[in-house]
């Protein structure tokens, strides 16, 4: 009888979102100090960056559908952490993950490219928002095979730190977690993972934002009110104060953009109405300036801490070879000559984890989340908005305002 390795390894997520706080007693409106600094695409990038856009509407909707409840994900950390091992899959694993992440048959050497890039011009968009996008990648000595050269070569500008190899697999997720408490300061839920026994190796991406808006909240028009909840009424607080952004009402969801700092990013509220249940779309090109007006937004203050497994929503979207025993990960990987055919070995993705915490408060947001992977080796016409009251269940998205790209996204079902 053969013997069979099998390995897992691990993709883990953190995002984290906090309301950041002003020195002083009424926040000021953010002056024109801070010129925003666009991201320049060429068509293909457009074309990628709009292929991750759908990709993050079909995450959105496959969680949506697979979950109840309040919940939060950084579409970005997944697909940065997809990308990563991407460079080591071939076959059929490769054709599905691209064919999720990037329908229209951009090469991943392409694809690499691109987010090398991203993460080098977010951080540096707006003086007034932080930004950071940080990863790292462990393995155990189950796992014996060394890094393949070509694959170290093709991710080594996704700023993702390799880690030393540990003794077991308790040592690498406690060095994982020490590792994300001190560059974000969430300690990721690996819980199951420690029972793992084919567990080899775990990558973890994170996105961190904070953002002060650029027309604060003033704290003495915060008000208690009724949050109308899907399984139940609660009283919160609502932040208050008429301003001008974009707003509008489409196909049964008020919309409202709410820019931080000098605008390079936003936060976009989507409120269907109240006893509906309509299926979100994102526009690609966001409504012009004749829907930028004068209006009176309530908003509550929350703050959600997340733990999920998105394994299944990423199966729901056709990501699905790289969770069985035939995916085929052996390119990140030099083996050895008695192991070079893979006859006994199998090697797959396990639980796809992201960590997240948001706090949305008067002077802005701090967001956060840790995306965490395991590796196994076994339309009508919009119309303009006046007054918008948030107090039933919401889509919230942070996103990049030049190219559209989602850092954060989630639901708020109760509060």
């Amino acid at each position: 009888m053969k013997r069979f390795l099998h390995f897992c390894i691990g993709l883990i997520g953190i995002s984290f979102c906090i309301s950041s706080c002003s020195s002083n007693d009424e926040p000021q409106d953010t002056e024109d100090q801070n010129p925003r600094v666009d991201i320049i695409l060429s068509r293909s990038e457009k074309v990628m960056v709009d292929n991750n856009l759908s990709f993050s509407v079909d995450l959105l909707q496959a969680i949506d559908s697979l979950r109840e409840g309040n919940f939060m994900v950084s579409p970005l950390a997944l697909a940065n952490n997809l990308v990563f091992y991407a460079n080591g899959a071939s076959g059929e694993t490769l054709e599905e993950i691209l064919s999720a992440i990037n329908p229209t048959g951009t090469s991943i050497e392409e694809l690499t490219q691109l987010y090398r890039r991203l993460q080098s011009l977010l951080p540096s968009l707006d003086k007034q928002s932080e930004v950071g996008m940080y990863g790292c990648f462990a393995r155990c000595k189950k796992l014996l095979s060394s890094l393949s050269p070509t694959f170290v070569d093709q991710v080594s500008d996704l700023n993702i730190e390799t880690l030393p190899i540990y003794d077991s697999q308790t040592e690498m997720l406690d060095a994982v977690r020490k590792w994300s408490k001190e560059m974000v300061g969430i300690d990721p839920d690996y819980g199951d993972l420690y029972q793992e026994s084919s567990l080899a190796a775990i990558t973890l991406n994170a996105v961190s934002f904070r953002g002060t808006w650029r027309n604060a909240f003033y704290s003495e028009s915060t008000y208690k009110s009724n949050f109308y909840g899907r399984n139940s009424t609660s009283r919160v607080e609502m932040m208050h104060r008429a301003f001008t952004t974009k707003a509008w009402a489409e196909d049964g969801i008020s919309w409202v953009v709410l820019p931080y700092g000098n605008e390079a990013y936003s936060m976009v509220i989507a409120m269907p109405d109240e006893g509906a249940d309509p299926k979100i779309t994102l526009p690609l090109e966001w409504p012009n300036e004749q829907f930028s007006s004068k209006v009176d937004l309530s908003l509550p203050k929350f703050t959600l801490e997340d733990h999920m497994d998105v394994k299944e929503a990423l199966k729901a979207i056709g990501i699905t070879t790289a969770f069985q025993d035939n995916a085929d990960f052996f390119d990140m990987y030099e083996w050895p000559d008695s192991m070079k055919e893979h006859k006994n070995i199998t090697m797959k993705l396990g639980p796809i984890l992201q960590d997240s915490k948001i706090e949305v408060e008067e002077s802005g947001t701090v967001a956060t989340t840790v995306s965490s992977a395991s590796q196994f080796v076994q339309t009508a016409n919009p119309t303009s908005l006046n007054e918008i009251v948030v107090d039933h269940p919401f889509y919230f998205f942070i996103r990049e305002q030049s190219t559209g790209l989602i850092l954060f996204m989630g639901k708020i079902e109760n509060l």
